[in-house]
């Protein structure tokens, strides 16, 4: 009896791992599911914070409410960098008229016209003053403008009154656009500073049969006046023959 019982401990002991080792085997695939399922678990667990997603839903901001519009302080559009904006009012039917003088006269403003022109019309039949871009003028008014820029226009509104020219309250929009390759007063002063000394025929000869601008255009004049005021260039006589010469900064 003895001698049996032995024999079956034997036996027990030889069939249990290989009951064992089937058992892993019929059960492969689960038992690799749940051993990386729990690899899995603790490599989340031993993230740091910073890295883990939270499961707090961020606050949804609220918009902004837009500020309360005020009477007293008109919006005014900045013109873009590489556009010359006026200084203009409007009349009941919305006719623009290019603001020279609305500061000597408590009662009118010294403007040019629709019809380019200059003349004293009064305040209490012209709205607000705004700017707008010079391609919203007419062509006469613009002329006129770029006449009054270029100093070609004599300012005899009232006698006795000395004013500045007209191109220095535009100085800031100049300076802009001699900062932007893409405008008249850029690529002209390139030209000029590419030959050092020419002619203004040549600068005008130049910027027409490369850019296409109109050699009569009043643009040209004005955006040489600029170039000068600004102390860029400098210029030695009349008409198409008149030098132009670079100015070379002080180092």
């Amino acid at each position: 009896m003895e001698d049996t019982i032995a024999l079956l401990k034997a036996i027990s002991y030889i069939v249990w791992p290989i009951c064992l080792l089937l058992i892993v085997f019929m059960f492969r695939k689960e038992i690799r599911t749940v051993l990386l399922s729990f690899v899995q678990k603790k490599a989340n667990e031993n993230k740091p914070l910073v890295d883990r997603p939270s499961d707090t839903p961020k606050p949804v901001a609220e918009p902004e409410e837009p500020d309360e519009p005020r009477d007293h302080q008109p919006s005014v559009t900045l013109p873009p960098e590489d556009q010359m904006s006026v200084k203009v009012c409007k009349n009941n039917s919305g006719d623009y008229f290019v603001v020279l003088d609305d500061e000597e006269n408590d009662e009118k403003i010294y403007c040019i016209t629709p019809q380019g022109i200059p003349k004293w019309i009064e305040k209490r039949i012209l709205q607000t003053i705004e700017y707008v871009n010079v391609d919203m003028l007419g062509e006469e008014q613009l002329n006129k403008f770029y006449n009054f820029i270029e100093n070609a226009e004599p300012d005899a509104a009232e006698v006795g009154i000395i004013r500045k020219p007209l191109i220095v309250y535009y100085l800031p929009s100049y300076m802009r656009m001699v900062n932007n390759l893409n405008t008249l007063p850029a690529k002209m002063l390139a030209y000029i500073k590419s030959k050092g000394r020419v002619t203004w025929r040549e600068v005008k000869q130049y910027l027409h049969d490369t850019y296409g601008y109109s050699r009569t255009s009043g643009s040209m004049g004005a955006s040489l006046k600029a170039l000068e005021t600004l102390g860029l260039v400098t210029i030695n006589g009349q008409g198409d023959d008149k030098i132009i010469t670079y100015v070379v900064p002080k180092r």
